[in-house]
């Protein structure tokens, strides 16, 4: 296994809060303008290859990169429009495979599976 690190907001951190309100909004990939997106990415450190992340419980799956970002969503009361739903990592040696399972009984959209190699040789994002 290699290093990881868990940050909370409402925690004593290692970095200041600042640094991680700069990154804490909900648009965190998919609407944000991509100069901002671009300064997250080059802002994690290079071995960094997964993303967890949460709090606005939209379930999220992305690859950018070499990288995975992923957010669980949310298996509590139905929130707004938001499917009920839990997110998996299952960690390899060599890889990682993050997907979603849906707790609902009605079709409802969820990212797709994604399975993405995490070697070292992997270039970095650009």
């Amino acid at each position: 296994r290699g290093p990881s690190r868990t940050t909370r907001i409402n925690a004593a951190l290692p970095i200041p809060q600042s640094e991680l309100e700069e990154w804490s909004d909900t648009q965190l990939l998919g609407k944000m303008h991509p100069a901002r997106r671009d300064g997250l990415l080059r802002g994690l450190e290079p071995a960094t290859r997964v993303v967890v992340f949460g709090h606005s419980h939209q379930p999220c799956l992305l690859a950018i990169g070499n990288r995975l970002f992923f957010n669980p969503g949310s298996a509590g009361h139905k929130r707004f429009s938001l499917p009920r739903c839990c997110g998996m990592l299952e960690v390899f040696p060599r890889s990682v495979r993050g997907f979603m399972i849906s707790l609902e009984r009605h079709n409802e959209r969820l990212p797709a599976k994604i399975w993405l190699p995490v070697a070292e040789s992997a270039e970095e994002p650009g």
